[in-house]
């Protein structure tokens, strides 16, 4: 039966805002599938061993075959906590596809609809689990392919936003006739979702953008420190907004707001809104100017005497964060200037934000949020820039399915080469060295080279990188009890258990680089599959990880970036930022977030020095490596000043003598910034990156006749126009990998056809 709108939006409401309740979830199945067999069947709480402890109990409350024969179950699990709702995302997945792939007699099913919920909390997620399968010709039957279930999910429950469930959700309960499973899928398409965000994001991105335009005109003395510090009113826009997004974040955690003496975790999850309501009553208060900016540089940014980080201006606790996202945005005079920007545009920020579930953590390729999250930032950034600003930059979003497979794949190229290459000697003897002239006998150098030995098939070293969350609890109970049992087998392949300790090592040690950042989108996908990776590993080896101290050490040792464009380089730093907050577990203390200053750089990497000086950068980085690591994890203010003045100071010297190498001045050089990873060490023996991943600057030939006519001497035989470029960019990339090192781009068809889609 067709629901009028305003039952629709009441019946939503009533089932998606309050904590889990099976009799309002009961009806809004029943009038999302009138045509669905509701059923009474009693709770289930035998549970699958491998389950057991994070799945307590679940129930069938209906079944459903749609008008084109996929069937459909609808579940209620209930969970062990809120913890394992929060972050067990696989092994709820998992649990389902065991259910929905034969476990009921060997009868498979489509999907389901399922509510996850836990008794100590008031939030539950309503997911879709879709399987897939194939028939097999040969057998002449169905069997699973090798990601058979995928979920999609809507965060509810007390406190949560239902706009996006509800505008997903009314046209199917306003649709009278049977409903399809892919009409449920579009219900939970997060893709709609990330075009009416940014719609939105893009409006409140102009408006702030003129109102600071307007301002300038009208203020002379912020007009001259933007113009000294070389900043643009669409980038300032640009980084607030930012801000405003991560804090919408931390809000979420319950990081903002917390009464002096509580525990983190129990602000107010509207705590920026309930802010500006509060201010902004006040007579002649400017929300920005007289609250906001005090909030980040005094608050946030500030590393406070008190140990429970109570800040009297707000009268609440405020995490010191660090990190320079809440520093002045390119160190302008903010305490000397009055940027007085209208209340109004923040209401329209607090309200179009507020309608909005805001995940901290990335979507995978097989679970999805159907919610703001970092990626979703990414995607935002990259739509804001003008099609000529695209056009110049090549600035292109890249989807998350393919950066997955692109990380992935270049991890396991990596692995590969790096376990299984070995020095050997060209000749099995030592060569006899005769006297020449009466001269004295000199021993001779032996020849080596290095040649292919495989320890680890490549096929298991993917079974490694590609088996993720699922082994781990395997790998984990077996090396408890010392011995496989009948409910938890070796998911890893034998080569992998031996060499467990040489893969994490490798793992450790990689150095990846994205010479062409944008977004920060490959750097993050390297790093979710290392992690992974290493808790498997952990596992295996009995030993206690969590990942944020993975993510931190891979971050500091293992990821580096480039992007010409400021904005980038935030965005990216953000991600990374986030990706810590999300497995920042401590309710006593917030640990402050890591300077990536040196890290990810704003610079040009197709433009450094032409000739290889990565031989007289030792020297340097002798210098550099120390002040580096310091400046890392620095959070004193005055120290982190000191710190980046003189490791800038170091590398302008270097700069400044391009002049007289050149001929030119060179204001960017990989091998200078990143000196680091080509000066070879104890702790780390290779020189080079192990791993450039990138999506190269597909740019129209017209925008880059200087540049090719540079080129055209050098590479006579290549298609002119882009590929010009992609050549340049795949020899730079060459320049800055070691030997066995792992190049990965996506391949343009002008690329492809210049000849070098192989490599």
């Amino acid at each position: 039966m067709k629901l009028k709108r305003e039952e629709a939006i009441r019946l939503v409401n009533n089932a998606l805002t309050q904590a889990y309740d099976e009799a309002s979830f009961r009806q809004l199945v029943q009038n999302l599938c009138p045509q669905a067999e509701m059923l009474n069947e009693p709770v289930k709480t035998l549970i699958p061993d491998s389950f057991q402890g994070s799945v307590t109990a679940y129930k069938r409350l209906a079944k459903y075959e749609d008008p084109e024969s996929y069937t459909l179950d609808v579940l209620a699990v209930k969970l062990s906590s809120q913890r394992t709702l929060e972050n067990a995302r696989t092994l709820q997945r998992n649990f389902v596809a065991r259910y929905l792939n034969g476990s009921r007699g060997g009868q498979l099913k489509d999907a389901a609809l399922v509510a996850f919920y836990a008794d100590d909390g008031e939030d539950w997620r309503f997911s879709l689990v879709r399987m897939d399968y194939e028939l097999d010709a040969e057998k002449q039957k169905v069997e699973k392919t090798l990601t058979p279930a995928r979920r999609f999910s809507f965060l509810v429950g007390k406190g949560e936003k239902t706009h996006t469930a509800r505008q997903q959700l009314l046209p199917i309960l306003e649709t009278p006739t049977a409903i399809t499973l892919k009409e449920i899928e579009a219900a939970f398409n997060i893709e709609k979702v990330t075009k009416e965000f940014f719609e939105e994001y893009k409006k409140l991105y102009l408006r702030l953008k003129e109102a600071l335009d307007k301002h300038l005109e009208k203020d002379a003395t912020t007009k001259g420190e933007f113009t000294g510090k070389g900043i643009k009113t669409e980038d300032f826009a640009k980084r607030l907004l930012g801000q405003l997004v991560f804090l919408y974040f931390l809000q979420k955690k319950g990081w903002l707001g917390v009464a002096k003496g509580a525990a983190w975790g129990t602000g107010s999850k509207n705590y920026l809104k309930e802010l500006f309501d509060t201010e902004n009553v006040k007579p002649n208060r400017n929300f920005f100017n007289d609250v906001l900016e005090h909030l980040f540089y005094d608050a946030l940014a500030t590393e406070r005497q008190t140990q429970d980080h109570f800040f009297p201006a707000l009268n609440c606790k405020i995490p010191f964060l660090n990190g320079g996202l809440f520093e002045p945005f390119k160190g302008y005079a903010w305490d000397a200037t009055d940027i007085l920007l209208d209340n109004a545009i923040f209401k329209a920020i607090f309200d179009v934000f507020d309608l909005y579930n805001f995940t901290v953590r990335e979507d995978e390729p097989l679970d999805k949020e159907v919610a703001v999250d970092p990626e979703m930032l990414g995607n935002v950034f990259e739509r804001l820039m003008s099609e000529e600003e695209r056009g110049k930059s090549g600035a292109f979003y890249t989807p998350k399915p393919v950066v997955h497979y692109m990380s992935q794949q270049s991890l396991i190229n990596y692995l590969d080469m790096a376990i299984n290459t070995v020095e050997r000697p060209i000749n099995d003897t030592q060569p006899k060295q005769t006297a020449l002239f009466e001269l004295p006998k000199a021993k001779q150098a032996s020849l080596t080279m290095r040649v292919y030995e495989e320890r680890i098939p490549r096929s298991d070293l993917a079974v490694l990188v590609q088996a993720g969350e699922s082994a781990i609890e395997h790998e984990r109970r077996i090396a408890e009890k010392g011995s496989e049992t009948d409910a938890y087998q070796h998911k890893m392949p034998f080569s992998i258990r031996q060499h467990k300790q040489a893969l994490d090592d490798l793992l450790k040690q990689v150095r990846v680089l994205d010479p062409a950042i944008g977004s920060g989108a490959f750097p993050v996908g390297m790093m979710i599959e290392i992690v992974r990776t290493r808790r498997l590993l952990a596992a295996m080896m009995k030993r206690d990880v969590n990942a944020y101290d993975l993510k931190w050490d891979c971050i500091e040792h293992s990821l580096y970036g480039v992007d010409k464009n400021a904005s980038a380089v935030d965005i990216a730093k953000l991600r990374l930022w986030l990706s810590l907050v999300v497995d920042e577990e401590s309710f006593d203390d917030i640990k402050p977030l890591p300077n990536l200053d040196y890290k990810i750089r704003e610079g040009d990497s197709l433009i450094g020095f032409t000739v290889n000086t990565s031989q007289s950068h030792q020297a340097l980085t002798k210098k550099l490596l120390p002040l580096k690591h310091q400046f890392f994890a620095e959070t004193r203010p005055a120290r982190k000043k000191a710190l980046r003045a003189e490791i800038d100071s170091l590398l302008a010297e270097k700069y400044e003598a391009s002049r007289r190498i050149e001929g030119a001045a060179i204001t960017f050089d990989p091998h200078l910034e990143f000196s680091e990873v080509f000066s070879p060490s104890d702790t780390w023996p290779n020189s080079g990156f192990d791993v450039v991943i990138a999506n190269p600057p597909y740019v129209r030939q017209e925008a880059i006749k200087d540049l090719k006519a540079g080129l055209s001497v050098r590479y006579k035989n290549v298609a002119k126009g882009t590929a010009d470029l992609l050549v340049y960019f795949y020899e730079l990339a060459h320049k800055l990998l070691r030997e066995e090192g792992c190049l990965t781009f996506i391949s343009s068809n002008k690329f492809m056809r210049a000849g070098y889609g192989d490599k």
